[in-house]
């Protein structure tokens, strides 16, 4: 894989703690970032997320890059999670 063909088109990074998320994607795709949106919905270490929208001729494609600490609240990372996936 050559990373130079590649950017950074949505992150998710720890203020309190080391980790985060990233989406990257091949340097001519066609994206709308819709990560400030899906970071309201975000506490470290309970749920973390970004999310990136793809254009591929007349569609749409949303992906979502999910992390769950292990350590984290279960029920808090699930109402979370429910949130951001209806917004």
């Amino acid at each position: 894989m050559n990373r130079e063909n590649y950017h950074l088109v949505s992150n998710f990074s720890c203020i309190n703690n080391t980790g985060g998320e990233c989406i990257c994607v091949i340097s001519d795709t066609i994206t709308n970032t819709v990560a400030k949106n899906v970071s309201q919905f975000c506490k470290e270490k309970i749920f973390e997320a970004c999310a990136v929208q793809i254009i591929i001729v007349k569609f749409s494609i949303t992906i979502l890059c999910i992390y769950r600490s292990p350590s984290g609240d279960f029920d808090q990372f699930l109402n979370l999670c429910d949130l951001t996936l209806k917004y």
